[in-house]
């Protein structure tokens, strides 16, 4: 089975000429860091069930800033709403910025966050060499499903390819950047789920309950206010919130609280 995965540089890309392309599957870039929320998420996400492709979001993981791995799985999971049937979120690493033990912990932490809030353990994405020598080939994921990218010749041809790690085995391969599609000028990511994977074996089996007060990702009105609408907030949300607005200007709030604030 093909499959392709997109950022905010496809933001315009069809989904009917992905369809078109006989692929099958996709992951959508949600976020980045703390600090960003791909605008076209929602919308390809929107356009992908639509036609019946079965897709995920994914989060590109930035080790090399200061916020941390928890910081950034709390602002995946604002951007990201689980729906049952979708694919697994992915914790896309492939970043410089730690010593190979401390990316291994940053990686785990980030995934036994997701997890926790899922019910599921996320998928993995990294590349070979990156595995091998940013993250000291570690062992002990096994439990998150691997995504792996290695290219060979990078020429749209799939090249036999080994896993990393302790994984037994990769679940998809990411073989190309370089692949086409009718409808698309630009080259794109493409993927092939590996013989004995299916596809759902990589869904969500069912949506969680609503979480502690995550809603949609923070606001920027104007400067120095922002705007948070949680369907649920918590008196540890609500304590995240006035430290946000400890720099100036005034902060407003939506929601429901469940638990009442000191």
């Amino acid at each position: 089975m093909l499959g392709i995965d997109i950022s905010g540089w496809q933001k315009t890309i069809s989904w009917k000429a992905i369809a078109d392309a006989d692929i099958e599957f996709g992951w959508i870039k949600a976020t980045e860091g703390t600090d960003y929320v791909n605008s076209a998420y929602t919308k390809h996400r929107k356009a992908a069930k639509r036609l019946g492709i079965p897709a995920g979001a994914y989060h590109y993981a930035r080790p090399d800033k200061d916020d941390g791995p928890i910081a950034e799985a709390d602002w995946f999971l604002e951007a990201y709403t689980p729906l049952a049937d979708e694919l697994l979120p992915v914790l896309d690493l492939e970043v410089h910025g730690l010593p190979p033990k401390s990316m291994a912990r940053w990686a785990k932490r980030w995934l036994q966050r997701v997890e926790k809030r899922i019910g599921q353990p996320p998928i993995l994405y990294t590349y070979s060499s990156f595995w091998q020598s940013a993250v000291g080939n570690a062992a002990g994921f096994e439990r998150y499903q691997l995504w792996l990218a290695n290219y060979g010749e990078n020429d749209g041809t799939v090249y036999p390819v080994r896993t990393v790690g302790s994984w037994p085995s990769i679940a998809v391969h990411q073989y190309t950047s370089k692949g086409r599609i009718a409808g698309w000028d630009d080259s794109v990511d493409l993927n092939r789920l590996k013989k004995g994977w299916t596809l759902d074996m990589l869904r969500l089996e069912s949506e969680p309950e609503p979480g502690p007060g995550y809603g949609p990702p923070w606001r920027l009105l104007a400067k120095g206010e922002v705007v948070h609408e949680g369907r649920r907030l918590d008196a540890a949300f609500l304590a995240q919130v006035a430290e946000q607005a400890k720099a100036g200007g005034t902060v407003t709030v939506r929601g429901t609280p469940h638990d009442k604030p000191s």
